[in-house]
């Protein structure tokens, strides 16, 4: 089948489009913070990654006691793993609130790239970042791309937090098979994709925050964090 020319230009310069924006994400994450910023980067970073890595050391060893056989303490190593995937989520929700609510005061945000469904491991995670890849392409402006991201990784986030923590309490109350553990695996991918996903969208934002403002997001971000996790209201701007 013949396409029109203006098909042809329609399609390259979507392409083009598609190039410029991983670029500009690509050179946003290859590039140094200033000082006072980085640290704030460095602050949620590093708190990020050890709520992840305590989560997957307690679900490993929940996973290996399960495979010995050892029933009461899997049982346990399920119920520390469904309380650290919960303060890993906070820590997420704290971050994006953070974010979202210093944008609304930015003259420009950052590009941000769409969802690739392959990195994350359940099928409803997968759905959502497929439907969200889907509008990225048709939402104009860099704003609406970037409100729109927050708002699906904090959604899937809080969902993969809810369903993990709902499969731990099956499995405490021996009432799970096979399928439950699998599942706890799933939920853990996918709230390591939030992770990174949030820590790359985090850099890209702290590049384009203005020095006058750096300060007040310091302090929104602090608070967030230190601030328990039944403290918080869920982030959720705009439904999704």
């Amino acid at each position: 089948m013949r396409v029109p020319s203006g098909g042809w230009r329609l399609l390259f310069g979507w392409i083009t489009k598609l190039r410029e924006r991983r670029r500009a994400v690509l050179q946003s994450w290859r590039a140094r913070l200033p000082e006072e910023k980085l640290r704030l980067f460095d602050l949620a970073e590093v708190e990020l990654n050890a709520c992840s890595t305590m989560l997957g050391v307690a679900l490993d060893d929940a996973l290996s006691f399960r495979a010995d056989r050892r029933w009461s303490q899997a049982r346990e190593g399920v119920a520390v793993s469904s309380a650290l995937a919960d303060r890993l989520a906070d820590r997420l929700e704290a971050i994006l609130e953070a974010v979202g609510e210093q944008g609304k005061h930015l003259v420009a945000v950052p590009e941000v790239l769409p969802l690739h469904s392959d990195f994350f491991g359940t099928a409803a995670a997968q759905s959502r970042a497929r439907r969200s890849s889907i509008l990225h392409e048709t939402v104009l402006s860099i704003r609406g791309r970037f409100t729109k991201k927050l708002r699906v990784l904090n959604a899937v986030a809080e969902e993969a937090t809810r369903h993990f923590q709902d499969k731990a309490a099956a499995i405490a109350e021996g009432a799970a098979g096979v399928d439950e553990w699998e599942a706890l695996i799933a939920l853990h991918s996918d709230l390591d994709t939030c992770l990174l996903e949030t820590i790359i969208l985090l850099k890209s934002f702290l590049h384009v925050l203005p020095p006058e403002q750096v300060g007040d997001f310091g302090k929104k971000l602090q608070d967030g964090m230190a601030r328990p996790a039944l403290a918080r209201r869920r982030y959720s701007p705009v439904s999704t």
